[in-house]
């Protein structure tokens, strides 16, 4: 169960801006941050990336910090389900309310009404974390460790990726598969082999196979 002291001591070092609307769609999180307006977001959504873990009953999930194609002034995140894939579209909603929620108290009732399957609420939460390159990127890193330290989750910090590479880390290290960056490149060089084989190199290869 997580620690509702430490959670409210995290919130309240990041306070809603009232002038500041948060909106969490396909491409997550993502507006300018040249003044710092998505830290209060990034560490609420590690909040819900923890108890989305939980849920999963302890599996990882992720954060990518990244604004994608986004002039360079912005940053966003968006988060990555146990599966590998988007965020389950039912808590796109959640992300929502929890960040735009007014103040720590009102956000800790949202988190609290999360319905966790008894047998795991003692889980510890498993939060693989990325990042892109913008200046920002760092910075809002470290406000998500705070709330995965807050949440008392494995705060598993992978460093500079694609959100490719997260979502393949996700899904593999639930599936119990090598989870590791060389390992993401595998299968995308086996297929650029095979897509680049002249038709001498597939008559042999079928030979040999």
């Amino acid at each position: 169960m997580l620690d509702e002291n430490k959670l409210r001591a995290a919130l309240d070092s990041e306070p809603k801006r009232s002038d500041v609307t948060y909106a969490y769609g396909t491409a997550g999180f993502r507006m300018p941050n040249d003044s710092g307006q998505l830290r209060c977001a990034l560490l609420r959504a590690a909040m819900l990336a923890c108890v989305r873990s939980q849920v999963l009953g302890g599996q990882a999930v992720g954060i990518m910090i990244t604004a994608s194609h986004n002039r360079e002034p912005d940053n966003g995140a968006k988060l990555c389900d146990g599966d590998g894939g988007m965020l389950a579209a039912d808590w796109e909603p959640l992300a929502v309310k929890l960040a735009n929620a007014v103040d720590s108290a009102s956000a800790l009732a949202i988190l609290a009404a999360i319905e966790v399957p008894a047998e795991h609420r003692n889980v510890q939460p498993h939060v693989l974390v990325a990042r892109d390159t913008r200046a920002t990127s760092g910075e809002l890193r470290d406000v998500v460790l705070v709330a995965l330290l807050a949440c008392g989750a494995v705060a598993d910090d992978r460093g500079i990726l694609t959100t490719p590479q997260l979502h393949h880390m996700v899904r593999a290290l639930n599936s119990g598969a090598d989870d590791s960056e060389e390992a993401y490149y595998a299968p995308v060089s086996y297929t650029h082999l095979r897509a680049h084989e002249t038709c001498a190199d597939l008559v042999c290869r079928l030979l040999l196979e």
